[in-house]
């Protein structure tokens, strides 16, 4: 296969709160030209259009008051959009879980112990760090126990579901990158592939780019590229494959969905 054939195959990424699935996600789609569909946007602009303060403290609260209404049309989305579209990168907590080692789909899980997660976040300048990083561990734990009888924090189940883990614990961010292309390699034969080879390349000027000017640069530029999918648009797009679950929703949250809100 080459790397143009590639974008038949979709890359799904989950990972742990704090172990930093995001920022590779976002490496992946500027450096791959994958649009990123990151399905934690969906949640924090319902709670924001809802009246939650997206702030960390307040995170396990929403999370575990909305899972419970939204949680499996979003997860059904997600499913629908990795099988039925190409050349996306698409980030959720569960995506990949359900499908498993599915041919469509290079599916990744990133994680870190718990210690080097919550260091992470006092990084961040979040001194709420351990209690929210507590409560969103345990909020889904709980909410995907419940709703899909997944453990999430089953490392030999991640490891049966997943083409690649990650843990980054005490790697870096060039690591992660290299293990992702060398694992695409492995399962594609891309070596000999120039493009393939190009990117391999550029991976510490990227990763220096993201060091020197952050998320926000990587998210304006994907957006700038058409990379990017806005919430409302995922929301758009959730309401047209899945009406009759819409309507089951209570009406502030129906109201959202319907762009009535």
């Amino acid at each position: 296969m080459t790397f143009e054939e590639l974008k038949s195959i979709n890359f799904a990424i989950s990972g742990w709160a704090g172990s930093g699935s995001t920022s590779l996600a976002l490496l992946i789609s500027k450096m791959t030209k994958r649009k990123y569909l990151y399905i934690g946007n969906v949640f924090r602009y319902l709670g924001q259009q809802l009246g939650y303060d997206d702030k960390g403290e307040k995170r396990p609260e929403f999370d575990n008051y909305i899972e419970g209404i939204i949680g499996k049309t979003v997860d059904d989305f997600i499913d629908h959009r990795l099988l039925s579209t190409e050349n996306i990168i698409l980030e959720g907590d569960i995506a990949g879980f359900r499908l498993g080692r599915n041919p469509k789909i290079f599916s990744i899980f990133v994680k870190a112990s718990y210690e080097e997660r919550l260091r992470r976040i006092h990084i961040e300048g979040r001194p709420e760090g351990e209690k929210y990083l507590l409560e969103r561990d345990d909020v889904l734990n709980k909410k995907y126990k419940e709703i899909w009888g997944i453990d999430f924090y089953s490392s030999e189940l991640i490891e049966k579901k997943y083409n690649l883990v990650i843990d980054n614990s005490t790697s870096s961010i060039q690591i992660e990158l290299k293990e992702f292309f060398e694992a695409l390699d492995a399962q594609y034969r891309l070596h000999e592939d120039p493009l393939f080879q190009k990117m391999l390349s550029k991976i510490d000027k990227e990763v220096d780019l993201f060091w020197a000017k952050g998320k926000d640069y990587l998210l304006e530029y994907l957006k700038k590229q058409d990379l990017y999918y806005d919430p409302k648009e995922i929301i758009r797009d959730i309401t047209k494959e899945f009406p009759e679950d819409i309507i089951k929703f209570p009406s502030k949250v129906q109201a959202i969905f319907l762009g009535q809100k």
